[in-house]
């Protein structure tokens, strides 16, 4: 996730910015000239791994009648939506809302990318502490971020506080419903990253089209942070769902065996 994050304050910005100047076809050419980079990068420094026996196809897709994998990549799938609902649509809420030069989007960009990778530290520490307890502080702790940049936006500086905190708080839930799963999933590991990273696929296409949603029914700029707070509520509904149904099953094998 780290890489993630990274690239939120460093990447992103930048393609942002070329985007600005010389059109948004340079962003995408810019993300090319990388990608490019990175294929090059891997071949010659990543470590060639033997390969190694692991769990047959069939017993990976058993795992999809797995209910836990199910919940779990749920709470992936709205959970981190609210990200998107508010990130993609940051610069025309700076612009519009804020009232912020278009020239600041960008470092407002990368102070969101600083948060996360903050976020994704700290919350690892804490995962090892206490998964389910920091996964429930995550979505509790990025549901309020939410509403304090709903109060935020309308001051620049307080605005980018208020993003820097929505990354803060959000990007750690990546890391930890992928532990989660790697403990729930028994021979199905494979199948169960492919599908946590799938969830946040999907998270990215929901946070952002209810985002734009509200934004076409004219609810107002702050209407996709509002969203956010919503995403963070479900996502916070299904783990709770998902930690009983967990803590069931799992009373039901120990009386059975």
């Amino acid at each position: 996730m780290m890489g993630l994050t990274l690239a939120n304050v460093i990447s992103v910005p930048i393609a942002t910015w070329l985007g600005q100047q010389f059109g948004w076809k340079s962003g995408f050419e810019f993300s090319a000239v990388l990608a490019f980079i990175t294929l090059i990068g891997v071949s010659l420094f990543a470590p060639n791994i033997p390969l190694q026996k692991t769990a047959s196809i069939k017993a990976e897709l058993a795992g999809l009648k797995n209910i836990n994998i199910w919940l779990t990549l749920a709470v992936g799938a709205i959970g981190f939506g609210g990200m998107f609902s508010v990130y993609s649509y940051v610069s025309p809420i700076l612009t519009e809302y804020t009232h912020a030069d278009i020239r600041i989007v960008p470092i407002a960009l990368a102070i969101w990318g600083v948060g996360m990778v903050i976020g994704g530290l700290v919350s690892g520490w804490l995962a090892d502490k206490s998964l389910f307890k920091t996964m429930i502080g995550i979505l509790v702790s990025s549901a309020l971020a939410f509403v304090l940049a709903s109060f935020m936006m309308s001051n620049l500086y307080t605005a980018i506080t208020a993003l820097f905190l929505i990354g803060f708080t959000v990007i750690g839930l990546g890391g930890a419903l992928q532990t989660h799963l790697m403990d729930i999933a028994d021979d199905a590991q494979t199948l169960a990253a492919s599908l946590n990273h799938s969830a946040f696929n999907l998270a990215n296409a929901l946070g952002t089209f209810l985002g734009g949603w509200v934004l076409s029914h004219n609810m107002g700029w702050l209407a996709p942070i509002w969203v956010g707070f919503v995403l963070s509520l479900g996502g916070l509904a299904i783990l709770l769902i998902a930690l009983a149904y967990a803590k069931y099953t799992q009373k039901n094998q120990s009386a059975v065996s």
